[in-house]
């Protein structure tokens, strides 16, 4: 989880007040602004619920443009899609996709595939990256790709 937890449903679909939308997002830009080749995967329901464009759309234009895809796909995954663990979700879609060096943001740390802890950085489940030590794990993650 990138943004703090605080996201409420509207008529107009979901909603989180713009200063903790922004939270996570600068965070993850500041990041990736040093790493240039770094591309974004997104893992969020918002893509089954709302649609892949809704999603990236809420994103800053300097994370749309790094966006490839999602592990979420329409015509491939099914309705019990939401059910699976997150980490399962992502390392599927790593070994769709034949990715070489990949490291992952989650805050659902306990069921990620064992064989795969070692790329995952774990979030916050409220704060997202603004929890205090992520943000510099997740650096060294990036860093050490």
């Amino acid at each position: 989880m990138l943004h703090p937890q605080d996201v409420r449903m509207s008529s107009a679909g979901p909603r989180m007040s713009p200063v903790m939308a922004s939270h996570g997002c600068l965070n993850i830009c500041i990041l990736l602004s040093r790493h240039p080749d770094g591309r974004l995967v997104l893992l969020t329901d918002w893509v089954p619920l709302f649609g892949f464009e809704y999603a990236v759309a809420r994103l800053p234009p300097a994370l749309q443009e790094r966006v490839i895809g999602s592990t979420f796909d329409e015509k491939r995954d099914h309705a019990g899609y939401l059910a699976v663990a997150s980490g399962h979700q992502v390392v599927r879609d790593a070994k769709r996709r034949k990715a070489k060096r990949w490291i992952a943001i989650d805050d659902e740390v306990e069921n990620w595939p064992a064989a795969h802890r070692s790329i995952l950085v774990a979030s916050h489940p409220v704060l997202g990256l603004g929890k205090a030590g992520v943000r510099s794990s997740l650096e060294a993650a990036l860093t050490a790709l």
